[in-house]
């Protein structure tokens, strides 16, 4: 099921490539494939690829092509979906500062150009960094990019490379969570009962990317929130950031009622996010989805201005009295995952010997980027690391003081003879490791 590795570290895919190896590997079923999917499974769930291989489904027999981090396929979440016969996976190491996940993807398609076997290939992506590789597939095969948000100017931009577009997004949603981006830059999340917002449509989504690349808040192509969420600030009104469609009608009404005034100065938008998303009944009972929940719980919106590294650190758990080491702040936050996968789309994930300086000019780009989404995971809560003393009898209740939390982990790493940080949140997030069964986990840089 899963592709072998070179010893150099560069995949074997011509054999899985070439339609006669797809048949010797895969049996005759395989060439019956009438389309392949490509996704990163970094940044999509299984309930959004499943929802994109019974879109597809329809035209034919459907094989999906997943690439992701090795750890992916021994985790017990993904195991018996990467199970299936339709469903293949490559695993794509972790290294430098570009995504290389990406690359492989970019790579699978140049290969696909020449594989009779495969009549089709369809994307699940909204990153239109793939755009070139898209155009040149287009000339061989029938293109289909699949986006969880058809956004007019993505759309446009994979339409004009010679792909097919369709949108994974309902037209009304529910939801249940509404977070809040107020005129002084501080934000609330709020959990209401359910309610719904209809989806903006392409002419109204047009005035708005136009007017926000306009006047600066956003190049072509950016994500639109964070855009609005500037414009907002830079006319010290309220808005409503999620979800985002109301964020879109919030803005077609300022539009409508004010004169537009130019960005000035340097503004970060940042909306921290506790936790992974996961869903669950409980968690799509209460909170509506797993997203939602990772907001409400992130306590709100921010919008920063001038000293924004330090603050955005503090705001996100990773900087304060019990975590004062700016440095580890730093490798606390680079690692966690969905930081670390924002950071290597960016291009701005840190290497091994950048000096604190270059590691805070990197976090401060990363902030003010407009290719920036502006969600981040907030510091690692210590509830698996107090289970885990609490386990080995480092830690009398699992409900002690901070203090004496701190005191455990410091004995803990010294009884296993392990490098201990200064911060807490540091040595929380090498405690999860710990947990996780991976504590030689290959890390971005060390300490």
């Amino acid at each position: 099921m899963c592709a072998a590795m070179c010893a150099a570290g560069t995949f074997c895919l011509a054999n899985r490539i070439a339609g006669r190896a797809i048949c010797r590997r895969f049996g005759r079923r395989a060439c019956a494939f009438a389309t392949e999917l490509l996704v990163d499974a970094d940044g999509h769930s299984m309930r959004l690829i499943t929802e994109a291989m019974q879109e597809l489904n329809s035209d034919g027999r459907v094989r999906a092509t997943l690439f992701g981090p090795p750890a992916r396929m021994t985790n017990p979440n993904w195991r018996d979906f990467l199970a299936q016969a339709d469903v293949e996976y490559v695993p794509v190491p972790r290294s430098g500062e570009k995504d290389p996940t990406d690359e492989a993807i970019i790579d699978h398609m140049s290969r696909l150009k020449q594989n009779a076997a495969v009549k089709r290939v369809a994307l699940l992506s909204s990153d239109a960094g793939f755009r070139e590789a898209v155009a040149q597939l287009a000339f061989e095969k029938e293109v289909i990019v699949l986006l969880r948000r058809a956004f007019p100017r993505t759309r446009k931009q994979f339409e004009d490379a010679g792909a097919r577009v369709v949108s994974l997004e309902p037209d009304d949603l529910q939801y249940k969570v509404r977070a809040v981006l107020r005129s002084d830059g501080s934000g609330v999340a709020e959990l209401l009962s359910p309610f719904r917002v209809p989806r903006t449509d392409d002419q109204i989504s047009e005035e708005i990317e136009d007017l926000l690349v306009q006047f600066g808040y956003k190049g072509p192509g950016d994500p639109t929130v964070p855009g609005i969420a500037k414009f907002f600030a830079e006319h010290r009104m309220d808005l409503t950031v999620y979800p985002s469609q109301q964020a879109a009608w919030d803005m077609h009404a300022a539009l409508a009622s004010r004169v537009a005034a130019k960005a000035s100065g340097e503004m970060a938008y940042v909306m921290p996010l506790r936790g992974r998303p996961r869903n669950t009944p409980e968690t799509q009972k209460k909170f509506g989805s797993s997203k939602a929940r990772c907001i409400f719980e992130g306590g709100g919106p921010l919008l920063l201005r001038n000293e924004m590294t330090s603050e955005a650190l503090e705001r996100l758990g990773y900087l304060d009295g019990w975590s004062p080491d700016p440095r580890e702040a730093i490798v606390t936050f680079c690692n966690s995952a969905g930081n670390k996968w924002a950071l290597r789309k960016l291009g701005l994930l840190p290497l091994g010997d950048d000096s604190l300086v270059e590691l805070r000019r990197k976090l401060r780009a990363a902030l003010l980027s407009p290719r920036a989404f502006g969600t981040w995971e907030m510091a690692p809560s210590d509830g698996r690391a107090r289970r885990l003393l609490l386990g080995h009898g480092f830690l009398a209740s699992e409900s002690a003081p901070r203090e004496e939390v701190r005191q455990a982990m410091l004995s803990f790493f010294k009884a296993k003879d392990l490098p201990a940080m200064t911060n807490y949140s540091a040595n929380v997030w090498q405690m999860d490791l710990l947990a996780a069964k991976r504590p030689d986990r290959r890390e971005v840089f060390e300490r």
